[in-house]
Order: structure tokens, then C-alpha cells, then sequence
């Protein structure tokens, strides 16, 4: 059993160290967007997008290294911000609505974080396997150019 664990965790090593890497974004995203929320009294929009920005940096350059093994170059980063632009527009849509409508009776605090946890749940496999298929698509391209 224990070699079989081995295996999954070998066999799935690169959406580990994703889910690990997202983990830790999301924390920085979680108290820079209430920071700016809470104490400079941003709107949510506001601070949901400058805490994503934030976030995303820390997360590029890990996963660009660590999960899909891509150059930091101009293609990757290119790959990068298409995947980006779609994750924050489906996060703000997600996060206003959850935020604005449907928890907008709970304490602010809660309501952020609850808030935040649904906005961080559908984005993240959808922007996964789209930076994933685009990743492939870019090295096959690389090694056709070769």
C-alpha cells in the first residue's frame, strides 16, 4: 500500500505541488484583499483584483518552475495572463455575487471569507487545466520550431 501511495503522489506530483502552491497564494490573497478592504475601506472589486494581482505573482513564478516547467519567457508569461484574465473575471463575478447577494446578511468578516473560499473553489481546476492545455500546446510548438 504504501508503494501504491507513493505512486499516486509520483504520478500526480505536478497538481500537488499546484493545489500547495494555490494554497499559499490564496492565503496571500485572502489577507491583502481583506487588508485593503477592511482597513484602507477599498471597494470589493477593488481589493479582490489588486489581492489577485498580488497573488499571482508569487504564483507565476512558483508554478511556471515548479508544476508546468515552462520558461518565464515573453510565450509564458503570454500563456500566464490569458489564463489570469480569465481566473480574476470568473473570481470577481463569483465573489461580488456571493459577496453582494447571497451572504450579504453575514458579518463582513465572514461574509469576505466565505465569500472568498467560493470564489477561489471553480476558477482554480478551471484555470488549471487551461494553463495546462496551453502549456502543452506551446511546448509541442517549441519543439516543432526546433
Amino acid at each position: 500500500m504504501n508503494i501504491r501511495v507513493k505512486d499516486v503522489i509520483a504520478r500526480h506530483r505536478d497538481f500537488l505541488f499546484y493545489v500547495v502552491i494555490s494554497v499559499l497564494a490564496a492565503l496571500i490573497d485572502y489577507v491583502v484583499g481583506w487588508f485593503f478592504l477592511d482597513t484602507v475601506g477599498a471597494h470589493i472589486l477593488l481589493a479582490n483584483t489588486f489581492a489577485v494581482f498580488v497573488s499571482a505573482v508569487f504564483h507565476f513564478i512558483l508554478t511556471s518552475r515548479l508544476v508546468f516547467h515552462v520558461k518565464t519567457d515573453l510565450s509564458g508569461i503570454l500563456v500566464y495572463v490569458i489564463t489570469f484574465v480569465v481566473g480574476i473575471v470568473l473570481q470577481n463575478a463569483v465573489i461580488y455575487i456571493f459577496y453582494k447577494y447571497l451572504l450579504s446578511s453575514l458579518d463582513n468578516r465572514l461574509n469576505y471569507l466565505v465569500s472568498k473560499g467560493f470564489s477561489l473553489t471553480l476558477p482554480f481546476l478551471i484555470v488549471f487545466l487551461l494553463r495546462k492545455h496551453l502549456n502543452k500546446k506551446l511546448a509541442s510548438s517549441e519543439e516543432k520550431m526546433q
